[in-house]
């Protein structure tokens, strides 16, 4: 096995460790810190944070957390990469 097989398989597996770790608060906490922040987004992005926010939501109420959680990753996902481009646009200036 290669150094960069190696490398690879470490990676994946601390991929797999780190994607196990979210829970549905931690997950729902780092949406609340930055939706606090009030970060622009486009407005699509807007519709499909809230509709994935609220799907998060709903899914949790129902009892089914492991949903909840992917839907809610995909909605912390949108407004991490609003912050990062409101960063770079900062930056810019």
């Amino acid at each position: 096995m290669t150094a960069k097989h190696i490398a690879a398989a470490l990676a994946m597996v601390l991929a797999l460790v780190a994607c196990g770790t979210d829970t549905y608060e931690s997950v729902s906490k780092e949406i609340n810190e930055l939706a606090a922040k009030e970060i622009p987004m486009t407005v699509e992005d807007q519709a499909q944070f809230a509709l994935l926010r609220e799907q998060g939501e709903e899914f949790q109420r129902a009892g089914k957390t492991e949903e909840s959680i992917k839907a809610l990753k995909q909605a912390l996902q949108i407004i991490e990469m609003a912050q990062d481009a409101e960063l770079l646009g900062k930056s810019d200036g």
